[in-house]
């Protein structure tokens, strides 16, 4: 069985025997849809002739990594993020938490960009940031949580 990624269709691959009028001896391969009953159980797959049309898998996006911590400097705390291009071309990266956005617009791949935010506040709340990462015109937003800190 397989699922196409990003959707909920799945698919059962198979051999079959002399459908119609085979000899029982050559296999062909076909691929059917796997549909589930309210219960969650597949339902049973009934052999076709036409097996199904071909899918367009959905891209992912491009592939970064992004860290966030905080820290202590002078008293206050400030918000530091870390993203990593785990894909094989280049990303622009949008980075936006409670204290600001910042951006890149081309991190190469394998590269990693650092930035710190400052908050200007003795303590913060746990929070998290939001990571846009876009590259050939596809785009993907991730949320990278962070611990709370108090520096006073």
């Amino acid at each position: 069985t397989l699922n196409v990624p990003g959707t909920d269709d799945w698919y059962i691959a198979y051999h079959r025997f002399a459908m119609p009028n085979g000899n029982g001896t050559n296999r062909e391969t076909t691929i059917d849809r796997v549909e589930f009953g309210a219960d969650g159980l597949m339902k049973k797959v009934t052999p076709t002739l036409q097996s199904v049309a071909a899918q367009t898998v959905p891209s992912p996006g491009p592939e970064v990594e992004t860290t966030a911590s905080t820290r202590c400097v002078a008293g206050k705390v400030v918000l530091t993020t870390q993203v990593v291009n785990r894909d094989d071309e280049a990303v622009s990266v949008n980075v936006t938490t409670p204290f600001g956005t910042k951006s890149v617009v081309s991190l190469a791949p394998g590269k990693t960009v650092s930035q710190a935010f400052t908050t200007r506040q003795v303590s913060i709340a746990a929070g998290s940031v939001s990571t846009v990462a876009t590259a050939g015109g596809q785009s993907k937003t991730t949320t990278t949580a962070y611990s709370s800190r108090s520096c006073g």
